[in-house]
Formats: C-alpha cells, structure tokens, sequence
C-alpha cells in the first residue's frame, strides 16, 4: 500500500474448470495504477471505460454460450436486483402490491411517513456537489437533502402508483420471465476497478468476481449507475447506457437494441423500487442493520453503514424521478 492508499501490487487468479483445475498466482506491480472508494461516484471517463470493458465479457457469454459446461450459478445482484424473478415471497409481494393503486399507494404513502424518509440512507449527503437538475428542496442544516420529501419525487411516486398496473401486467410481468442473457461481473461498481495512470493512462481493470454469474446485463448497468453515479438527470445515464452498448454490438452481440436495453433499465429500476418497499415496509433502519449485522457480522455491517451513510437507498428514487422529469407524459406507459 503506498503513501495514497493504492496498492503496490495485486494478484492475478486464472482458474480451469474441471477436470484439472490450475491455480495460476500472478504479482503485478500497481504503481501505475488508481483506485476509487466504494460508494462515492466515479468521473464520466471512468465509468464509460469501465462499461466497455464489462461489455467484452457479457458480448464473449452472450446467450450463455459455454456457461452451462462451467457450471456456474445465478450472480448475487441478479439475485438481489430481480427478487421477484428468483424467490417465491418477492413475486406474491409484488402481486398484492400492484392489484390495485390503492394497495400501492398504502405502502408508498407508509414510506413516506416511516423513519426511513429522513434516514441517512435515503438523504443525500453531507458535501454532495452534483445535484439533480430538477431538485425542488434545499438543504436542511446538516447541509444534505431529504430526498422522500422532494415535491418531484413525491410527484413521481404519485404517477408511479397510477401507472403500476397496465406497466406491470404487459411490460414488468414478461420481464421477470426472460431468460438470462450472460455472464455478469456480480459486483460491478468504481470501487472494484483500477484507472491507470501514467503509460496505462486509459486503461482499467475489473477486480472482485467473487459475485459472478448469470445474469441481465440492464441490471448489471444500473447497479454501477447505483452505486456509483452522481444523478444529474437522465440525459447523462443515457449517454453512458448508449456507450456501453455500441461497445457489445462491437463485439459481436446482435438482435439486442438500445431502446431494448432503456426498457430493461427502467424495469431494473422498478423492481429495485419494489424491493426496497418490501423492506422498508417490513423492517424500520434501526432492526434492519440488527439483522445485518446478525447474518453479516459486525465487520461488514460497519462496512453497510458507511454506504448507508452516503445515502445508500436515495439512488432508485432520484433515477425515476429524473426519467419521469425528462418526459412525464410517457413515464412508464406501455405502447403497443
């Protein structure tokens, strides 16, 4: 580790599926190389390298070609970002929710009045220098930013509610049926990359596969705009989405469009909205990290409040509400 917090050297592990497996160690001098801290938002230049490189692995699996001989499993943020295509209870949540508006609007309006409208996790934070453009609220005097109690967020969940159920029955409902596409990083965030520096100026390279597996790559996408973007509007996340997939039809991936992949961020989007209903609903912030820290232990749930810290769960709101913003008359209509 040098005198800025960037490592000196890293290891490379290549693996060889089954029968004969070689664990092949790699040292490899880091010098020249940076990092970026989980959680904060990385430049537009990084996060566009970033999306072309992911782009050659989802385009060299596409279709899942050879995944099956690997026998490798569903990635964990699959899992997570689309709780309602893998589990049971995710999917009979989401059907009571959307019956009806009315069911809809209860559990929305709950949120707005539990303790998670002025948690930490749903603020923006502290020090925060790019704000969405169309932000209504100013900041309390903590200086961060109650993003629940934003009157286009508001505005925004409001339509959300009215427009759930024709969304949900001929658009959400057949994107929980399609089949995965790829292969996924699991963990796809500015945090687990290296930026060169110096002679590899315009270089990166994907660190921490330990989440890998099949997947959507739409979810992969906005997982990295999650954890990892600074929300301005959506003009910019579009641009970015656009960039990373003429860099998979580069290489090679046919009969995939942009306004395919738009769709299947939105419905990432509104099944993360979905997902953090179900838990907002369920637990209040103080029962959630107990539960955590229970399943995780102490080291990570010190490591989960640090992103929650940063305002961990404000990102799905502020993507909606800035696509809703861009174009309310067609935010969430299904046209035939």
């Amino acid at each position: 580790m040098d005198d800025n917090g960037n490592s000196s050297f890293t290891q490379h592990v290549i693996l060889n599926g089954p029968p004969q497996t070689k664990l092949v160690m790699i040292m490899e001098d880091l010098s020249h190389w940076k990092s970026a801290p989980p959680g904060y938002p990385i430049s537009k230049e990084q996060m566009i390298l970033c999306l072309k490189n992911v782009a050659i692995l989802h385009a060299k699996f596409w279709g899942l070609k050879d995944a099956d001989t690997l026998n490798i499993g569903i990635a964990k943020t699959e899992q997570d970002g689309r709780p309602a295509a893998h589990k049971m209870l995710s999917r009979l949540f989401l059907k009571k929710l959307v019956k009806s508006p009315s069911t809809l609007r209860k559990a929305i309006n709950s949120l707005l009045k539990s303790q998670w409208a002025s948690h930490s996790s749903t603020k923006l934070p502290i020090g925060t220098t790019t704000l969405p453009l169309w932000l209504t609220i100013g900041p309390q005097e903590d200086g961060s930013y109650e993003v629940l109690k934003d009157l286009l967020v508001q505005e925004m969940l409001d339509v959300f509610i009215q427009r759930m159920p024709d969304y949900y029955e001929h658009k959400f409902k057949k994107s929980l049926k399609m089949p995965l596409q790829t292969l996924i990083h699991g963990d796809f965030h500015g945090g687990n990359h290296m930026y060169g520096t110096d002679e590899n100026y315009g270089k990166v390279i994907a660190l921490d596969y330990q989440m890998f597996g099949k997947g959507m790559v739409a979810g992969e996408i906005y997982y990295m705009h999650y954890i990892s973007w600074a929300i301005y509007d959506f003009d910019g996340i579009e641009e970015n989405i656009k960039e990373y997939h003429d860099a998979l039809v580069a290489n090679g991936v046919t009969h995939y469009s942009l306004s395919d992949l738009l769709d299947e961020f939105v419905s990432s989007g509104v099944g993360h909205l979905f997902a953090l209903l179900n838990l907002m609903v369920m637990s209040k912030p103080e029962s959630f990290i107990n539960q955590f820290k229970g399943i995780f232990g102490e080291e990570k749930a010190e490591g989960m409040m640090k992103l929650i810290s940063l305002g961990f769960f404000n990102k799905c709101f502020l993507i909606l509400t800035s696509l809703y913003v861009r174009d309310k008359e067609n935010f969430l209509i299904v046209k035939s």
